[in-house]
């Protein structure tokens, strides 16, 4: 029986045709685009091709189709019906093949949906298919068939034109090769080319290859002769205007006449139209009407010298240099052409520039003409420019346009000849200079990049006071911050630091910045900013010689910038030498800032920066800020008039290290310091005016550069009170010999002090006089007197301890080596039993090795013992505390001598100068000199304030007399103290956060010093501290540590309208009262004498009749 199998009925799809496959008849499968099925059994070959060509073939087409095998591509195999693309056409394959080049072989293809595709301008090493289209010239071409290096134009096979056009080449140029469709303009027309062409073959008026397009004009400016003008170009001829008919010929003019063949009239002139350049006027000349040419830029009009017609002029720059809110940089700074900012105002101008010259020769030969701005050189100058006018045969004629900086009287100058059409170079003697140029601002806000240098000598003159306003522009200073990369250690760099040291930059433009260098020899060194100067940026190199670091043979230190301050936080104005700015408002600055401040390159040698007519609107600013340390030489200082200072919380004048300012009617206002003179910093200032803010005048500090002279303490002082004779009538010898009735110490005097019942002793034997003792004076006097102590006077010296006491009268005091001497002075504490001697004092009497027995008399010379008999047993234990009398001097007045030559001179020690006493921070004030000695290089100071400690014998003492110092005449205080704008509450005083102090307006400290005469707001007028008079209450204040009254005869108190009490002629020093006087008042001293030696009470209450009344 036969097999029936289902599958054999119909059609089997087998999906693509493979290779080595059995296929049964009535299998379908899928080649390229088409279906086949199997017409019978077989296995498959290598290539269907081969089964389908077999005879008799093995498949049958059942469905036609195609399939799309994207672009033509090299060595692919294609199969009947594959389509491919080829340029913009797709083909369809008609003949199985495997193809052996990108180029598609259209005898095995047929094209199956033509195409178009735009391939841009035509190219001779393109491969272009059928349907590409390309511009050649103006023309678009499409591919008619395959095609590479066939131009559009020479192959129609080829191509064929669908689009005609314009491309624009613009003027013809014979060295360009012209395609169809190409226009050129030629003279004053346009054409078109018709007929490519190679460079240079054809013109365009040649109709055979271009069509006149455009028929036009060209205007070539006036005619000139040795110019061949093209057709269609007009030309000025005569005041008439021509058009060339033809290309012309050199030197054929035009005319009027109609048998012209090169030349047509276009436009006719009037009789007057002589203009030949726009901007050009007319004026009436001797025989008609006469072209005046336009001037520069900047140029003005006016009559000539010889008065018959006008000329153009360009105002010099000269020594004056104008900026404007409507300027620009790149002018050259003429009232006419101003600049645009003060900082480019001030970096052009300059001092010593040509003024006047003489001698004037050369500038003959060249070309003549009108040369201008040309350089001069000479001398070790830069800048000067002038005008120059020459006419080949005589000498030039030279106008001074900028005149430089850097001339001196006498320099020759030059122009050189190539600047100036070939002409012989032209000199001159430059016979007088200006000093300094001028810098006029007119009426505007500036925001400027600062700080701008002010160069020496230059004035800067704003229009006005209130409407000339300086701010900063947003950004960075040009100032330096910080620095970085700084060069490594040197071994051989001397170790130490080098302040305010000026660092020399090799790149960029900036000057000024002085620096602080700290070199150990082993660390990294370190360089810190102490003046930013300016005109710096950030990655400038900078750097400082060896010799200037102490010239240890090391390379030169190097560093870059590396940060810079903010534009408002730096200075506005680094000022020089003789400079002079006013009318001017400065604004928008703030804290850290300041307005003028010295240039840290410059030197005040001459006169000093002047600021007038000016104001300050800032908060935290320095209004002027002038520091010593900015200049090594010079004066360094400033002066000022009206100059406005409301800086709130900031400074109006701050005068540091050494430097000085002269001030007139400078006021402040809301300033946290008005006026400021820190270390050795001098202002003297006259009908000035400190308002508001924290403190008005502050003084603070001496200079740091100062060496002081030195002296030393001599010797120490004793007090004393009158025992025997009267020693305010007895004259003390330098040399008299005291010695004590008890303690037996000696010395040898130097002076009495009778005010103050001192006198003052060196040498002796090293015992100390004993309190209450008496002092027998022998010498070239002869008195004694009773040593009078106070509670400073004495001293805890080191304890001694106590091993038995006496049940006796006087009570014995056992103390191993106690070193005490009779008349001493002790507090007993800690025995035990004999507690009756605990915490009371005692003097020593019967002084031996290691007992001594005790005395409670003040006076050692009368002895009260100490009776113990009824004492409790002495059990253990106790301690003596010596109370040692002070050696050295206190108070006023001080013994000095000094070991150099300072004192060989009477007036070496100046009055009013500083004093310090060594280990003593205060600063005390030199009132007088006075008992000097210059043999023996001795003298007496008188100080102030008191000196309450006891200062040592052979004490050093600083003098100085560079201190902080801040004189004030007719000065202005008003509420001092009331703090900034806000705190103030200004102008409501309800509501103001901080009170008006008095106390502020005028601190001294550290030994700066505030002199002034003043008024504030309540009008209170001061005299410094000493004189006071309240104007509203009318009291008077004396507050002096002592009053020359040596023209002063008599003294009355009195009230209004009546006298009290007597007049009084002297204060009298007599302990006996036996004058009996009424004008006559007895002193403390002459008082306590006559109660002591009258001894009764009767005396006392007459004594205290005569002090109290």
């Amino acid at each position: 029986m036969a097999d029936f199998v289902l599958g054999r009925i119909k059609f089997v799809w087998k999906g693509a045709w493979a290779a080595s496959t059995s296929y049964i008849a009535d299998d379908v499968v899928r080649y390229g685009g088409n279906a086949f099925v199997a017409l019978s059994n077989h296995t498959s070959s290598a290539l269907f091709e081969t089964d389908l060509s077999a005879n008799p073939t093995k498949w049958q087409k059942m469905v036609g189709g195609v399939e799309f095998k994207t672009d033509h591509a090299d060595a692919t195999y294609y199969k009947v019906d594959d389509i491919v693309k080829y340029g913009p056409t797709l083909w369809r394959c008609t003949t199985a093949h495997l193809s052996t080049s990108a180029v598609l072989d259209t005898t095995k293809f047929s094209v199956f949906l033509p195409g178009l595709e735009f391939e841009d301008s035509w190219s001779a090493g393109t491969q272009y298919q059928q349907g590409d289209i390309v511009t050649y010239g103006g023309y678009q071409y499409v591919a008619e068939r395959n095609n590479i290096g066939q131009t559009p134009l020479d192959s129609g096979a080829d191509w064929e034109v669908i689009t005609t056009g314009f491309n624009m080449e613009g003027v013809y140029a014979a060295g360009t090769a012209y395609e169809t469709g190409d226009v050129v303009q030629y003279g004053g027309n346009t054409y078109v080319n018709k007929v490519s062409h190679s460079a240079g073959a054809y013109l365009p008026t040649n109709t055979s290859y271009y069509d006149l397009l455009v028929e036009g004009v060209s205007h070539q400016g006036t005619y000139s002769a040795s110019t061949a003008y093209k057709i269609g170009e007009t030309v000025i001829f005569s005041n008439s205007t021509y058009r060339a008919k033809i290309d012309t010929t050199a030197g054929q003019a035009p005319t009027d006449g109609t048998d012209n063949t090169q030349w047509a009239l276009y436009v006719k002139g009037a009789p007057s139209g002589v203009f030949t350049t726009q901007g050009d006027i007319v004026q009436q000349g001797s025989s008609g009407p006469l072209r005046l040419p336009i001037g520069r830029a900047g140029d003005r009009l006016r009559v000539n010298s010889a008065g018959n017609g006008l000329e153009y002029f360009t105002p010099t720059s000269g020594n004056s240099f104008f900026v404007s809110p409507e300027g620009d940089d790149n002018n050259p700074g003429t009232e006419t052409l101003p600049f645009r900012t003060i900082k480019k105002a001030c970096q052009t101008a300059g001092s010593n520039g040509i003024s006047t010259i003489s001698g004037l020769a050369g500038g003959t030969g060249g070309t003549p003409g009108t040369f201008r701005n040309v350089s001069i050189t000479g001398g070790s100058s830069s800048g000067a420019t002038a005008d120059v006018v020459t006419d080949g045969s005589s000498i030039a004629s030279v106008s001074i346009i900028n005149n430089g900086t850097g001339w001196s009287e006498g320099n020759t100058a030059t122009i050189q000849g190539s600047d100036i059409g070939g002409a012989s170079n032209v000199t001159f003697t430059v016979e007088t200079i200006a000093l300094g140029d001028l810098i006029t601002v007119q009426t505007g806000t500036y925001e400027e990049n600062f700080p701008i240098r002010v160069p020496p000598n230059v004035t800067m003159l704003g229009d006005s006071l209130r409407a000339t306003r300086v701010e900063p522009a947003a950004g960075s200073a040009t100032s330096v911050a910080t620095v970085n990369n700084i060069s490594a250690n040197d071994a051989s760099r001397t170790p130490g630091t080098y302040s305010n040291v000026l660092a020399t930059a090799t790149s960029g433009n900036g000057v000024g910045l002085r620096v602080t260098v700290v070199v150990d020899g082993s660390s990294a060194i370190t360089v810190t900013p102490t003046h930013g100067g300016c005109y710096f940026a950030v990655g400038d190199s900078l750097s400082i010689a060896d010799n200037l670091l102490g010239s240890g043979g090391g390379a030169a230190l190097t560093f870059d910038v590396a940060t810079l301050h903010s534009n408002n936080a730096t200075s506005m104005f680094l000022v020089n030498n003789a400079n002079y700015i006013s009318f001017f408002t400065f604004q928008g600055m703030t804290t850290g800032a300041a307005v003028v401040s010295l240039d840290p390159s410059g030197a005040i040698t001459t006169a000093s920066p002047y600021i007038h007519n000016c104001t300050s609107v800032n908060t935290g600013t320095t209004g002027m800020l002038i520091d010593g340390l900015a200049h090594t030489a010079g004066n360094k200082s400033m002066v000022s008039n009206d100059f406005t200072q409301i800086n709130t919380d900031g400074k109006g004048v701050s005068v540091i290290n050494g430097a000085r300012a002269e001030l007139v009617s400078v006021f402040t206002y809301y300033c946290d310091k008005g006026f400021e003179a820190l270390s050795g910093g001098t202002i003297r200032a006259l009908n000035c005016s400190n308002g508001y803010g924290e403190y008005g005048a502050f003084a603070d500090g001496v200079s740091a550069t100062e060496t002081p002279d030195e002296v030393q303490l001599r010797g120490s002082q004793i007090r004393f009170q009158n025992l025997q004779g009267n020693i305010a009538s007895a004259t003390v010898a330098e040399g008299d010999t005291l010695t004590g009735a008890v303690s037996g110490a000696t010395a040898t005097a130097i002076d009495v002090v009778q005010s103050t019942r001192k006198i003052k002793v060196e040498g002796g034997n090293g015992k100390f006089f004993s309190p209450g003792e008496t002092v027998n004076v022998t010498g070239g006097s002869s008195y004694n007197f009773k040593v009078s102590t106070t509670a400073s006077d004495l001293a805890d010296a080191a304890t001694k301890t106590i091993t038995g006491a006496t049940q006796a009268n006087p009570v014995v005091i056992t103390s191993n080596s106690h070193g005490l001497n009779n008349g001493n002075k002790i507090v007993i504490s800690g025995v035990v039993g004999m507690t009756e001697l605990n915490g009371n004092t005692y003097y020593v009497q019967n002084a031996t090795t290691n007992t001594f027995s005790l005395s409670s008399n003040t006076d050692p010379a009368s002895t009260t013992n100490v009776d113990g008999t009824s004492f409790t047993a002495y059990g253990s234990a106790g301690t003596i505390t010596p109370k040692t009398p002070t050696t050295g001097q206190s108070g006023f007045l001080f013994e000095v001598d000094s070991t150099s030559s300072l004192l060989t001179s009477a007036t070496a020690i100046d009055v009013g100068s500083n004093l310090q006493f060594a280990g003593d921070s205060t600063y005390y004030r030199v009132t007088a000199i006075t008992n000097t000695d210059t043999t023996n290089k001795q003298a007496k100071l008188a100080i102030t304030p008191e000196r309450t400690a006891f200062a040592a014998d052979n004490t050093e003492i600083d003098i100085t007399k560079n201190f902080s110092n801040v004189r004030l005449t007719g000065h202005d205080f008003l509420s001092i103290g009331t703090g900034s704008f806000t705190d103030t509450n200004y102008p409501d005083s309800v509501g103001n956060t901080q009170p008006y102090d008095q106390s502020r307006e005028a601190t001294e400290q550290n030994g700066g010093r505030v002199y002034f005469t003043s008024t504030d707001q309540l009008g209170n007028f001061r005299v410094g501290s000493q004189f006071k008079i309240d104007q509203a209450t009318g009291t008077a204040t004396l507050n002096a540590d002592a009053f020359d009254l040596s023209g002063l005869t008599e003294l009355q108190l009195g009230s209004i309208g009546a006298q009290i009490g007597a007049t009084i002629n002297e204060f009298s020093t007599d302990g006996t009262l036996a004058g009996n006087s009424d004008t006559a008042v007895p002193t403390e001293q002459a008082v306590k004498t006559y109660v002591d030696t009258t001894g009764t009470s009767t005396g006392k209450a007459i004594a205290m009749a005569i002090v109290f009344g």
